[in-house]
């Protein structure tokens, strides 16, 4: 392998590992980004909260609980 093919290479393993971390892929939001607090965080907001009710909230459910 050539010296400018090993650094070619090393210059696409490094593009490849920049467009993982960021936050948007082909300019659109990841889901996390684009629909807020996922579930779970909702869920552990409420049990912080000590929430009545919210194991059997959905998502919307836990949102409007904790005034979101």
């Amino acid at each position: 392998m050539s010296q400018a093919s090993a650094e070619e290479k090393t210059a696409q393993i490094d593009a490849r590992e920049e467009r993982a971390q960021s936050p948007t892929f082909l300019g659109v939001p990841t889901v996390p980004q684009a629909g807020g607090p996922t579930s779970d965080q909702l869920y552990a907001e409420a049990r912080r909260r000590n929430s009545r009710g919210r194991s059997s909230m959905n998502k919307a459910e836990l949102k409007r609980a904790l005034g979101r």
